[in-house]
């Protein structure tokens, strides 16, 4: 079963859960969005600082690599500054909406609007896979270049009180529950917390590696919750497996005689040099 909302009128997302028990959504759900009520004034599409596009303010956010392909910029996979893609709003909306129409397929180019990448959907390349140990994994049918977008982590928009509750009657069962922490400099300013262990997408298949090959950056599209979104941080070969740290962008370095004993806490499967024999363990902690 498949959830839609206003937002994905540009989705395009093919994908399915095999379990039927599960429903599929293309985006992030579970809350009442204040949408923008304003967007930029472009022509022709022609977003980009250069031009100073209102959703440009903290510098571009992508580039074209050399396969003509939209990638995020290398300063924006650790900048603390928040990412806007256009949204509804933007003069823009009218060019890509009309080339949709134009073309008949309901499929867009991204390249009419070089601020508009993720409300796309996910790469058409992923396969859900039996990953063994960890359970189902996704991984990609074509290499992925550094930068791509690979697909959204969504799911449920919960609090944390709910997901404390949530990963405590779950305990024996698998966690998909992701805090995404925002900061500004050393301050803390924002946390979105996203649950697909039951409305989800393809995201909630991607397992976690101590020595990961992608990572979560924060998006805001059409309001000032963030979508999820994944994006390779290095080249990803052929039938390799997407994974992305679970303890959040950066690696929290430990050592074997530092790991902390929390009961229940699962090991980690992904036998990558630096593993750290669990995963990481984040709801409990103060």
């Amino acid at each position: 079963m498949e959830i839609i909302d206003d937002e994905t009128q540009f989705i395009d997302d093919d994908y399915d859960h095999s379990n039927p028990g599960l429903f599929y959504t293309v985006t992030r759900i579970g809350k009442e969005f204040e949408y923008y009520e304003k967007g930029c004034n472009c022509e022709n599409s022609n977003c980009t600082t250069e031009t100073g596009c209102d959703c440009l303010k903290y510098g571009d956010n992508y580039q074209l690599n050399d396969e003509g392909n939209l990638i995020l910029k290398n300063d924006k996979f650790d900048n603390a500054l928040p990412i806007f893609e256009c949204n509804f709003n933007c003069s823009c909306f009218r060019h890509v909406f009309e080339n949709r129409n134009r073309h008949g397929s309901g499929k867009v180019s991204k390249l009419f609007c070089p601020n508009r990448n993720v409300q796309f959907g996910p790469l058409k390349t992923l396969e859900i896979f039996d990953a063994g140990k960890k359970g189902l994994g996704l991984k990609t049918n074509e290499t992925i270049r550094r930068g791509t977008f690979i697909c959204e982590y969504a799911g449920e928009i919960i609090n944390l009180k709910t997901a404390k509750e949530r990963e405590k009657n779950q305990r024996d069962d698998m966690n998909y529950i992701f805090i995404c922490k925002e900061y500004a400099g050393d301050k803390f300013c924002n946390v979105t917390i996203v649950d697909p262990t039951f409305i989800g997408n393809v995201g909630r298949y991607i397992n976690h590696s101590c020595q990961p090959n992608s990572v979560i950056v924060p998006i805001r599209v059409n309001d000032s919750t963030p979508h999820l979104c994944v994006f390779a941080i290095r080249d990803i070969e052929k039938n390799e497996e997407i994974c992305y740290d679970y303890s959040g962008r950066n690696r929290i370095e430990t050592t074997p005689s530092n790991e902390i004993d929390f009961p229940n806490r699962k090991l980690c499967y992904c036998q990558s040099p630096s593993c750290k024999s669990f995963l990481p363990y984040e709801l409990n902690r103060d």
